[in-house]
């Protein structure tokens, strides 16, 4: 019985996040080639993304695979049979959603990292990220090719993140929050990478520096196709949460009113509501500020001496 991604695709190129670094907008352009000629070349698995919210979703059936994978590492050695034919049925699933026609997959999906902040664990960044890359190395088997990850500067990231989840899930930890979360040592990127190295020790890395690596670069580098069709004509906006704290009251008061507010709602209040935009020095001092950010070019540079792993981009 096949049992991993690599039974079927010789090649595997995994682009996990992290979230708020353009993930968007990158597979926006991923699925534009999906529907072109490009596809003839290799699959595409990518979540739904801004526009795109009509197409099949594979998260649902990712979440079932991290929560059965979870449980199988849980159970006693007499019981992993059991849970391991629950886990291969669930894979035959997914691989069904796929189904596979090329020799090479790319795989665009921040969420494999888990949730990036919790109120709880102070300055852990993607506290569940070493469970989650255990089930993604379970499912992709061992022909991954290239893993890419995006990093951004902590107080641009914390604020980009919070908003998004505070806007569109009613689930931020507190703009209040986020200057105490990141007052103590810092697990960052840093320590994503080293877990990154520890799940995929033979496996090469890439890093992309928020705003050094263009999406035209991003394009070419996942999927090794010259971008330049795909960028013709493409010019849709992706929304993205920046925003003002009037509009973050309104979307309160129609959440206490007892309103559901989908994506578009969302959207729509975000750009009609005027006020100024929520900037980082409206969260953090200045002090904290120049500590996170050299913290930030600390381990940019700290990450790109690590065996297996290489930064695009300025340094």
């Amino acid at each position: 019985m096949k049992k991993s991604l690599s039974d079927y695709y010789g090649k595997i190129f995994l682009h996990i996040g992290g979230h708020r670094t353009g993930t968007s907008r990158l597979q926006k352009y991923l699925l534009e080639l999906q529907e072109g000629a490009a596809s003839n070349n290799c699959d595409f698995v990518v979540p739904q993304v801004a526009g795109q919210r009509d197409l099949p979703d594979h998260r649902n059936l990712i979440k079932t695979y991290f929560k059965q994978h979870a449980r199988l590492e849980k159970k006693p050695r007499v019981l992993k049979f059991l849970h391991r034919n629950r886990l291969e049925k669930i894979f035959t699933t997914y691989i069904d959603f796929i189904v596979p026609k090329s020799s090479t997959l790319v795989m665009s999906e921040e969420n494999f990292l888990g949730q990036a902040i919790y109120s709880e664990l102070p300055g852990v960044l993607y506290p569940d990220a070493k469970r989650n890359l255990r089930a993604v190395c379970s499912l992709t088997g061992p022909n991954i090719e290239k893993i890419f990850l995006s990093i951004r500067s902590y107080p641009d990231f914390l604020l980009s993140y919070d908003l998004m989840r505070e806007a569109y899930f009613n689930r931020g930890i507190g703009l209040r929050n986020l200057a105490n979360w990141a007052s103590g040592e810092l697990q960052g990127w840093q320590t994503l990478l080293e877990v990154l190295r520890l799940v995929f020790p033979n496996t090469e890395i890439e890093i992309w520096p928020y705003g050094d690596v263009s999406i035209e670069e991003q394009v070419s580098r996942l999927t090794a196709f010259s971008p330049l069709k795909v960028f013709q004509g493409s010019d849709e906006e992706i929304i993205n949460a920046s925003a003002s704290f009037e509009a973050l009251k309104v979307l309160k008061e129609k959440r206490l009113a007892g309103l559901k507010l989908g994506k578009d709602e969302v959207d729509k209040i975000l750009k009609s509501v005027r006020g100024k935009k929520i900037s980082r020095s409206d969260i953090f001092p200045d002090v904290e500020l120049n500590r996170l950010s050299k913290i930030y070019l600390s381990e940019v540079q700290s990450i790109s001496k690590m065996s297996n792993v290489s930064v695009l981009g300025r340094l």
